[in-house]
């Protein structure tokens, strides 16, 4: 069978990118990273990209885009706050967030410097 069906869900998911200090042009490197487990205590779906494990659950940045945050909603706008506050649950040392990239398909759209409205849930967070 050259074609299979996949099983879909009615909610929606958004995903948050969480970037290393510096990130584009020089991202900062080596710094832990913290609340991975809390992340998806809160219903989190933690996706790693430019990680180092340093042990069982300890790891630590080693690119740009370090994370990706996904968690599910009723609606977009739902699966937005849901995946913010997971993320909120993680932290390194100039955490970037890129609410911009969920924040183009929200129903409220982005702000004028591209990044989710002001007084959005975790706008401009670092850690």
């Amino acid at each position: 069978v050259l074609f299979r069906s996949l099983p879909t869900i009615a909610d929606a998911a958004v995903g948050i990118v969480l970037a290393a200090e510096g990130y584009p042009d020089g991202p900062r490197t080596g710094d832990p990273i913290a609340g991975l487990r809390f992340a998806e205590e809160a219903g989190g779906l933690v996706f790693h990209a430019a990680t180092a494990a340093l042990g069982p659950d300890r790891f630590q940045t080693a690119g740009g885009r370090i994370l990706t945050v996904v968690a599910l909603g009723a609606d977009l706008a739902a699966a937005r706050l849901n995946a913010e506050r997971a993320a909120d649950r993680i932290g390194f040392r100039g955490m970037q967030r890129r609410n911009d990239i969920a924040a183009a398909a929200s129903p409220e759209g982005t702000g004028p410097d591209g990044t989710a409205p002001v007084g959005a849930p975790g706008r401009g967070a670092a850690r």
